[in-house]
């Protein structure tokens, strides 16, 4: 091409077969100006591969597309002088024989360079200059299988195996390639020339890339076959190409357990896969599912209709289907799949003997579930218990489609049942929570409206709202359960739910704000604790700001034996903010510092300290006595 965004680059290239002219074709793609210099006799011995009838040679025209030629016998003075003519002009130089070779005909690196100081001299070998195979010849083939390709290529009970693709010429034209340019941008910006030196079996281990890292690691061979197989028992992965039932390609690519749902829905395996080990009380669209969807509208509803108090969740279901809140159809697949689902767990504990809930993971022991379930066929059976644990749990779901979400980035969060959900449980550990248990059943009890701020409609409604929230702030302190045990305190004491409640919905960074406080600063939590209505202290955006300490608090000091208003100003500011922690009020005269957010709370200072003397001085402040 004679324009883009490398023409006035001129190129001289001494190189054959494909790692050796890819580079500088991409380059001459690119409006680069290159010369190949080819031999006498023949030229490059790659014009005579792959030749087909009537056509010329498809290595050859693939490899050197908008590239010039020119001939010269370089093991003869006339024509090494012309070629370093050639060089004199040239931007960038390329060959790629044997290790030695080039320095011994007179281009190698010392000498070119002495032409042209600005040049880009690019030197591609087989197995690197230095090493024991340095002096030999190199092919792509035996770099495939000296770099791991080959292995890798593999397939059971065959060893080896070598790739249609010259992956090891063209990896290193693509490494070549940029190498080049990346030079040549430093010799132009500095006006000093560069050596780039690559090889076939070097460029193999940067296409092996993590894989080559994660044997070294592993110290273990990878899997190799029909499919790559990533990752580990935890986070599995794996690539595959096959032919489907029909008989047509697939490829599927899956790196994590989150793509395994979406590809085995996909595949329409999920279904049967689910029904595998699946926990018919207490897993997803299970048994405790169905009774949370009642129970959850029976703690918002059953406030002021009396009709939804009922103890059993079939009764429970059809008053609230009675009384319009759930639609027919729902009703009559929630009544039938809580049937369905009590009469499998029966039958699953008649054959393990035992308290379980599990449908065993063994085909032949789930047979015999599905025996006494009326199936003579496993995949028909796991097929309808997959579609039964998914429809109880799609309709779960839109039971609060729209509201806010009852999970956090940790998982679940679920407390309107009787009793634990496990998954809640795992979700409160993994947000650092030492005792999920007893978290799980405070939260459950004001759910229940067990405290005033809850034992109203709304109050309850809203909380449903606020809970996921107040778990994910405690858990931003780093301190989850001080914060939530201090937040349990000041919430069961108030007297009513729905303002501040809204409040701190309306308000998150004020929510926040106020579980940060609760984790930090222990005496301002119990004054909060003891009188709920001290928050209207920390509603006023002036409560954290800074301020000067007053003349009178630093004289006192100082009288007290501190030495001089160095130490004496900032152990004031620290006795004042220790005291209004505690009474939570401002005292008028404070100086706000500009450019301060007041928002925001130094937690040192919060912290549950008054005021000590500096290391070195004999002057002491009491700390603030407490209530």
């Amino acid at each position: 091409m004679s324009h883009g965004p490398l023409q006035g680059v001129k190129v001289i290239s001494c190189s054959t077969a494909q790692a050796g002219t890819v580079p500088y074709m991409l380059m001459a793609d690119l409006g680069a100006d290159v010369i190949k210099i080819e031999a006498p006799k023949g030229g490059d011995p790659s014009r005579r591969m792959t030749v087909l009838p009537g056509k010329g040679s498809t290595f050859f025209e693939t490899n050197n597309r908008g590239v010039k030629s020119v001939t010269l016998n370089l093991k003869d003075p006339e024509g090494r002088a012309i070629l370093h003519k050639l060089v004199a002009e040239a931007d960038i130089f390329g060959q790629n024989f044997r290790p030695g070779a080039a320095e011994k005909n007179g281009f190698g690196w010392e000498e070119l360079r002495k032409i042209n100081p600005k040049l880009v001299y690019v030197s591609i070998s087989g197995y690197g200059t230095k090493g024991p195979n340095g002096h030999l010849p190199g092919t792509d083939s035996m770099a495939q299988a000296l770099g791991g390709i080959a292995e890798a290529y593999s397939q059971p009970g065959h060893p080896m195996r070598t790739g249609i693709a010259s992956v090891a010429d063209e990896s290193t034209a693509m490494l070549a390639f940029g190498g080049a340019l990346a030079a040549l941008h430093h010799a132009r910006t500095t006006g000093v020339g560069q050596k780039i030196e690559l090889s076939l079996l070097g460029s193999l281990v940067r296409l092996l890339g993590w894989t080559f890292t994660t044997t070294m690691w592993r110290d273990k061979n990878p899997v190799t076959g029909q499919a790559r197989v990533t990752g580990t028992a935890e986070r599995p992965g794996i690539s595959a190409s096959f032919n489907d039932k029909d008989g047509k390609p697939l490829v599927f690519q899956l790196t994590g357990p989150e793509d395994w749902k979406d590809a085995m829905t996909a595949c329409g395996f999920l279904e049967r896969l689910e029904a595998k080990g699946a926990d018919l009380k207490l897993g997803r669209g299970g048994i405790r599912e169905i009774e949370f969807y009642v129970q959850t509208q029976q703690l918002i509803l059953g406030g002021r209709q009396p009709q939804l108090r009922m103890r059993r969740t079939i009764d429970a279901l059809k008053a609230l289907n009675a009384a319009g809140h759930v639609d027919d159809e729902t009703a009559a697949f929630m009544e039938q799949a809580y049937a369905d689902l009590r009469a499998l767990e029966h039958r699953v504990q008649m054959i393990a003997d035992e308290q379980t809930h599990r449908l065993p993971e063994n085909d032949g022991e789930r047979k015999r579930v599905a025996a006494l379930f009326g199936y003579d066929n496993l995949r028909a059976f796991d097929g309808t218990v997959g579609k039964l644990l998914k429809g109880v749990n799609v309709r779960y779901g839109e039971l609060f489609k729209g509201e806010e979400p009852l999970s956090s980035r940790f998982g679940s969060l679920i407390f309107t049942g009787v009793d634990d959900d496990p998954e809640t449980l795992r979700t409160l550990a993994r947000m650092g929570f030492s005792t999920p248990e007893r978290i799980s059943q405070t939260i459950r009890g004001w759910h229940h409206g067990r405290i005033a701020a809850t034992r109203t409609e709304r109050g309850r409604e809203l909380f449903t709202r606020l809970a996921p929230r107040l778990l994910e702030a405690a858990q931003a302190t780093g301190s989850a359960d001080v914060a939530f045990n201090r937040f349990a305190d000041f919430f069961e004491r108030l007297t009513t739910g729905v303002q501040i409640q809204s409040l701190f919905l309306a308000q998150p960074k004020l929510f926040e704000l106020v579980v940060e406080v609760m984790a930090f600063a222990p005496q301002l939590a119990a004054t909060l604790a003891r009188r709920p209505a001290a928050l209207d202290a920390l509603l006023d955006l002036t409560f954290f700001a800074p301020f000067e300490a007053p003349e009178i608090a630093v004289s006192i000091i100082i009288e007290d034996g501190g030495e001089g208003s160095a130490y004496a100003v900032p152990v004031a500011d620290r006795v004042l903010r220790a005291f209004f922690e505690l009474t939570g009020r401002r005292k008028r005269g404070m100086v706000l510092r500009e450019g301060m957010d007041p928002m925001r709370i130094d937690q040192s200072i919060l912290a549950d300290t008054a005021a000590f003397p500096e290391p070195g001085h004999s002057g002491w402040v009491a700390p603030v006595a407490q209530d």
